[in-house]
């Protein structure tokens, strides 16, 4: 987000240096769903050129306007403030333990969040082992309280930003 109210802050223009610190506070990139929700209040200090381009760019105008990375980036801001990121173990989607190379009758490993401590799986052998390797290779993911279409990555939110929205404004850049 705050890639956007830099370019907010950038379609000010000049207008910026006669603000009062309250209404340089109150600029930013105003993001809507749907039209009648859209506040252009945010840009009030732009030019009319720039309003009308912010306006274009308004996730409303796609075809589902949810799926549009403008949106999906208002909500991961909005899921953000004031909450702390959360690193969950996501072994079901694709950690690994490496094959042994010693045959094994049963394998487990429990579901949900880990804890210190916390027993990761367990193996049952069908017969005694001498020492037995077992590398595991864990995969982490990052709970936001928020799903992004499947398929969708992060990245793609950034290349937006820099390869669609930023180009588009650039014009309008004092």
């Amino acid at each position: 987000m705050s890639a956007l109210d830099s370019i907010a802050w950038d379609l000010s223009g000049d207008a910026i240096q006669m603000l009062s610190e309250s209404d340089r506070r109150s600029i930013g990139f105003p993001i809507a769903e749907e039209a009648q929700r859209y506040n252009p209040r945010p840009i009030r200090f732009a030019s009319p050129a720039a309003k009308a381009e912010v306006e274009r760019s308004q996730p409303y105008h796609g075809e589902i306007p949810a799926d549009e990375p403008l949106w999906m980036i208002r909500e991961l801001n909005r899921i953000d403030k004031h909450r702390y990121v959360v690193a969950v173990p996501a072994l079901t989607m694709g950690s690994q333990w490496i094959d042994p190379g010693v045959p094994y009758e049963e394998f487990t490993h429990p579901l949900g969040p880990l804890e210190d401590g916390a027993e990761l799986a367990r193996f049952r052998f069908g017969a005694p082992q001498p020492e037995v390797d077992m590398q595991f290779r864990p995969m982490i993911d990052v709970a936001l309280g928020y799903r992004l279409p499947a398929g969708y990555v992060l990245d793609r939110l950034v290349e937006h930003v820099e390869k669609t929205l930023i180009p588009r404004f650039a014009p309008f850049f004092s």
